[in-house]
Order: structure tokens, then sequence, then C-alpha cells
């Protein structure tokens, strides 16, 4: 089995939204991107399902929900690092793993089924 393509454009995004839903093991981060000619933004949705270690995954929300409360803002105001596989040649037939870096946040290894990416307008 051949990993699917990650989108490689994500590196300094602004974390708007995250959002895990534990009883679908889902998580819907929004990240807002420089478009490339400068002048506009484009937003982007990563959706990420079949999440099985969602104690991570709630971990880390708590902290962004505890970094947004602590700063009095409705985003996070943080850029995400990496958005990579965690290790791309050991491959899984159930999972994926993918490595998730958000400036001033512990590195995240996601377990997950499914990624899923899409431009939101």
């Amino acid at each position: 089995m051949s990993l699917p393509p990650l989108p490689t454009d994500l590196h300094d995004a602004g974390v708007e939204h995250f959002s895990f839903d534990s009883l679908c093991g889902r998580l819907t981060i929004t990240l807002l991107l420089d478009a490339a000619n400068g002048v506009s933004l484009v937003r982007k949705q990563l959706l990420l399902s079949g999440i099985s270690n969602g104690k991570e995954v709630i971990h880390l929300q708590q902290q962004i929900d505890l970094a947004k409360s602590r700063s009095n803002r409705s985003t996070l105001g943080y850029r995400l690092e990496d958005f990579s596989y965690h290790n791309p040649l050991a491959l899984s037939k159930v999972e994926l793993a993918i490595r998730l870096a958000i400036d001033h946040l512990p590195v995240l290894i996601i377990h997950c089924k499914k990624i899923t990416t899409q431009e939101l307008i």
C-alpha cells in the first residue's frame, strides 16, 4: 500500500480552528494560508478520521483551549510547523501515522484511517 499524498503548502499556515470529536474519532483543523500572489488568503480544512489515539488528541485540544482562553482570543494565532507522515517507511495497512507540530505546543503523532483536505471559500 502506498501512502496518499499530503498537502505540501501548509508550513507556517495559521491555525484558525482545532476541534476533536471524540465520539466520532474525527479531528478538524482549519488553516489560513497566504495565497501565492500575496494579496488574498486561502483557507484549508484538514479532516482526520478514524483516530485511534483520541486521548492524546484530547490533551492537545485542552492545551489549545487553555492558550486561547489565556490570550482572550477566539482563534489560536499559532502556526503549523509540520504536517507529515511520522514514519513513511513503516507502512501500516490499517492506520496512517501523521506528525502534527503547531508552534508552542508539543508534537503529536496522530493515528488515523483517513485524511481529507479541502479548500474553503
